[in-house]
Formats: C-alpha cells, sequence, structure tokens
C-alpha cells in the first residue's frame, strides 16, 4: 500500500510538468478545415485567426490549384516548411500595410513566470524589400481591428534591429518573457510604423513588400 501511495503522489507531481509543453495550439499551422485553394485564405487554419482587415495566406503541400499555395512551391517562392506541410505567410512592410496573425493560448500565462519564445520566419524568394523580423504581441483580450495599417501595441518579442534577409534557411526568432499574469492571446506581425521599421530593397520582383513565411510557434515555460 505505501508503494501504490508513493507512486500516486508521484505521478499527480508529474501532471504540471508534461502539461505544461508548447501553450500554442496547431503551432505549425497543419490542421485546416480544408485546403487552400487561392490567396488570403488563412481563416482555413484551425485555431488562429486574421484579427485585422488585412489578408494573410495559407500555404500547406495539399494545395492543387493554378494559383500558387503550396509547399514547397508556391506564389513568393520556393520554401518547404520548418516543421510539418504547412506555414503562414504575412507582409511585414508595404508602406502603411501590414498583416497579422493571433491565436488563443492553451492556457494563460501565471504571474511572475519565465516563459521561452519561439518561432521562425523565411522572407519568401520573391520579395521586393526585406525588413526586421515580425514580432510577437501577447495580451489578455483578443486582438481585433478593420485597419490594415500598424497596430498600434508594444510587442514583448522582438528584434528592432536587425533585418532578415535569408531567404533559403529558417530564421529563428526567440526571446524569454516575465508574465504579469492571464496573458492568454499572442498576436505576430509588424507592430512597428514606417518610422521604426528597418527595411531594405533586395530585388526588382514584382511582389513587392517584405514579406515572412512563418512557422512552428512555441511558448513553454522556462525550466529552472
Amino acid at each position: 500500500m505505501k508503494r501504490f501511495i508513493f507512486l500516486l503522489i508521484f505521478f499527480i507531481a508529474v501532471i504540471p510538468v508534461i502539461a505544461q509543453g508548447n501553450l500554442v495550439p496547431n503551432n505549425s499551422f497543419e490542421v485546416n478545415s480544408g485546403c487552400p485553394t487561392g490567396n488570403a485564405q488563412f481563416y482555413l487554419v484551425n485555431d488562429w485567426n486574421n484579427p485585422t482587415g488585412a489578408s494573410p495566406e495559407y500555404f500547406h503541400s495539399c494545395y492543387v490549384g493554378p494559383y500558387g499555395f503550396g509547399v514547397p512551391n508556391n506564389i513568393a517562392g520556393e520554401q518547404s516548411a520548418y516543421s510539418g506541410n504547412a506555414y503562414a505567410g504575412i507582409v511585414t512592410y508595404a508602406g502603411p500595410f501590414r498583416e497579422y496573425l493571433q491565436t488563443q493560448l492553451l492556457d494563460s500565462l501565471q504571474q511572475g513566470e519565465t516563459y521561452c519564445v519561439k518561432f521562425y520566419v523565411c522572407l519568401v524568394g520573391k520579395a521586393g524589400y526585406a525588413s526586421i523580423a515580425p514580432q510577437l504581441f501577447f495580451s489578455n483580450f483578443p486582438v481585433t481591428s478593420t485597419s490594415t495599417q500598424c497596430l498600434v501595441y508594444s510587442p514583448q518579442i522582438f528584434d528592432s534591429t536587425n533585418i532578415v534577409y535569408d531567404t533559403t534557411n529558417w530564421t529563428l526568432v526567440t526571446g524569454e518573457y516575465v508574465a504579469n499574469g492571464n496573458e492568454s492571446y499572442i498576436t505576430i506581425g509588424n507592430f512597428y510604423d514606417d518610422a521604426h521599421t528597418h527595411y531594405d530593397s533586395v530585388s526588382n520582383s514584382t511582389v513587392a513588400p517584405a514579406y515572412y513565411y512563418i512557422d512552428y510557434v512555441s511558448i513553454s515555460l522556462l525550466s529552472d
């Protein structure tokens, strides 16, 4: 009986550790309500949404059609997924135009705890511009706007200086965040206005904006 009680206590103690894995649902955009058939179909991605009046894209290897939203080959370039068979695509600079991705976390953040944040980005091969990497904003409310311009929030995970030029390899965006408590939403995109967005011309492509693929978003409790 004593051995049984010990094992039960051990099992209960381990449950919170196991449960604290990645808090981001559908973190590599694999699960969907249907394959993309054209542009501006990010709404097909389960558990994620488009919080503004803009139009992020969904790329998946299940795409079949003439418009080019497959993986690895698509209208914006050629890139295999960092994980699985899918990724999202957003504009980070096109004058004032911006695109964003949003999801509700599987659990709200705990006050005072430190979280490790990671996601991967890649500049599309046909981009006309490169810019700073997209940033991540934590909130305890869903961001909503009908605007197609820059959201006026202060992201907690960012690199406001270094421009991401790589069109071949996935670039890791990472940081640590100490929670205020009850943050339950994340929004990814460029929260800097034109005057504060570092960007550079990279080609004469017809895909004029700075445009990035996004894949494998991870938020987990930092281990002691």
